[in-house]
This record gives C-alpha cells, sequence and structure tokens, in this order.
C-alpha cells in the first residue's frame, strides 16, 4: 500500500490506489485554486507548530475534522502537502460520490456506503492495513459523517473512536476550518489544530468521549477568534492576495496609487 492498495472494488467498498505523483500534481492544482478563491488562509496560534510537529511523529496519524463545505478534503490534502507531503494519505467518502470523482482514489480517497451497518469494519480493516504497511500513515476522517454548520453542537459517530482504541499507538489530533468573510470580497479560511490527550481508559466509548470534547473545544477556539476578525490574531498559511473587484476598476485603483480592500483600521485604533 506504499504506492497503492491492494483491494478488489466491491458494491460497499472502493479501495484507494494511492499514488505520490498523482497527488503531488494535484496539490498543485489545490494551491493554485485556493489562491484565486480565497483572500488568505489563517492558522490559529499554536497551529502552525502542531502541523510541523507532525512530521516527526513516529506513528501512524487520525485527523478528526469537522464536516462545512466542499473544500473541507482538498484543505487538509493543502496541510498534507505543506507539513507532511512524504506521509501516505487515506480518507473515507461515500462511495456513490466517489464513483463520479474516480481520480481521488489516486490520491487517497477510499469509498464506503455509509449507511451500510457493515461499513464501520470494512473501514476498520482499511485503517488495520493503511497503519501496519505505512506506519506514519495520516488517516483523515470527518467524524461527523456530513455537513453541519459550525455553530451545531460536534456530535461524531462511533467509527473514529473505534479506530482510535484498535490503534494506540496512532496520535489523534483535532482538525477545525471557518470559512467567514472579513473585509475582502473573497471568503478567509481559518485553522485551528490540537492534539487530543488518550483518555485514561483505552476503550471505544471513552474515546468517543474524549473526541467529541476534543472537537468541541477545537470549534470553539477557533471560533472566538474568528469573531475578532483580527487577522493580526492569526498566521498566515496562504498570505493575503491583493484584493480584487474588476479588472479594470482595479487598474484603475492601480493607477491611482490605491487599493482594493476595505481599510477598517482607523475603526480599531478608535475602539484601542
Amino acid at each position: 500500500m506504499t504506492n497503492s492498495a491492494e483491494g478488489e472494488d466491491s458494491p460497499g467498498f472502493l479501495p484507494a490506489r494511492f499514488s505520490r505523483r498523482i497527488f503531488k500534481l494535484f496539490l498543485f492544482v489545490i494551491r493554485k485554486k485556493m489562491r484565486k478563491d480565497f483572500h488568505a488562509v489563517w492558522m490559529t496560534p499554536g497551529t502552525r507548530e502542531v502541523f510541523e510537529g507532525l512530521g516527526k511523529t513516529d506513528g501512524p496519524i487520525i485527523m478528526a475534522m469537522n464536516h462545512v463545505s466542499w473544500w473541507d478534503p482538498l484543505v487538509g490534502m493543502l496541510v498534507q502537502g505543506r507539513f507532511i507531503p512524504d506521509h501516505v494519505l487515506s480518507a473515507p467518502m461515500d462511495s456513490t460520490q466517489l464513483v463520479k470523482f474516480g481520480f481521488f482514489r489516486r490520491i487517497g480517497i477510499f469509498g464506503i456506503n455509509p449507511d451500510d451497518p457493515e461499513t464501520l469494519g470494512i473501514m476498520n480493516e482499511w485503517v488495520a492495513k493503511l497503519f501496519e504497511e505505512n506506519p506514519r500513515a495520516v488517516f483523515w476522517i470527518m467524524p461527523q459523517g456530513e455537513f453541519k454548520d459550525v455553530r451545531e453542537p460536534v456530535r461524531p459517530r462511533p467509527g473514529i473512536a473505534t479506530n482510535a482504541a484498535s490503534h494506540p499507538e496512532a496520535r489523534v489530533y483535532t482538525f477545525s476550518m471557518e470559512y467567514t468573510f472579513w473585509n475582502d470580497s473573497r471568503p478567509e479560511l481559518c485553522l485551528h489544530s490540537r492534539l487530543i490527550e488518550p483518555p485514561e481508559r483505552i476503550t471505544t466509548p471513552q474515546w468517543h468521549k474524549q473526541i467529541k470534547r476534543g472537537m468541541q473545544s477545537s470549534a470553539d477556539e477557533l471560533a472566538a477568534l474568528v469573531r475578532t476578525r483580527d487577522e493580526k490574531k492569526f498566521d498566515a498559511l496562504v498570505p493575503p492576495a491583493a484584493s480584487r473587484i474588476n479588472p479594470l476598476y482595479d487598474l484603475w485603483l492601480k493607477v491611482r496609487g490605491k487599493k482594493g480592500d476595505l481599510d477598517v483600521s482607523h475603526r480599531a485604533e478608535r475602539k484601542s
């Protein structure tokens, strides 16, 4: 499974066939698209250190992501490509959707039927094999199982807790995302990540409580910073690009020595 996955397609499971070359090519596309569609990608204080520490982790990694939008898997790939590009990536996806985007299998995505009661066992077998063959693999999973607004309480499904309990050698991290508009015509993407400490008793129910608590805490901490609308409180993963309104009007502003973004710094100075 180092370069490709073993296994045959079945109605309830589509194995990934990871290709590092395809992953790097797709990563190039993701970076260009994110620079075009987002004003900036921000990290909360301490998140960069968490991401940099992933590459120093000897065992496998489980990333517990919230599920906010269509962008979420691409954001995970962006972080993996930036900080741990040599690790094997794996993540589940609804098999009916994966059929439409078959090339995703070449970047580590495998397909499952989330409504099939046998899915949990199938996924556990896949993750066990992944970690056995790739001791430093990264398993990205969205435990909420469906799109959820960031203001809703986090209620993870039990699959990730089963994976964590079955693999005590793995380290589990939160990966919270929030998409928001501040002062630019394009949205900001804000990220927050923290290690989830293992429970005292390594059981699936205890891990479930710990993951739920960790994901909720992570989401709350991120939301509090996002509400400040202050980019100075964040660390840039993808720095702010020049603001754009319209090509002709942008050119006119440039000729006049002006910028297209809204400058509200004077309001902040007045409040302080």
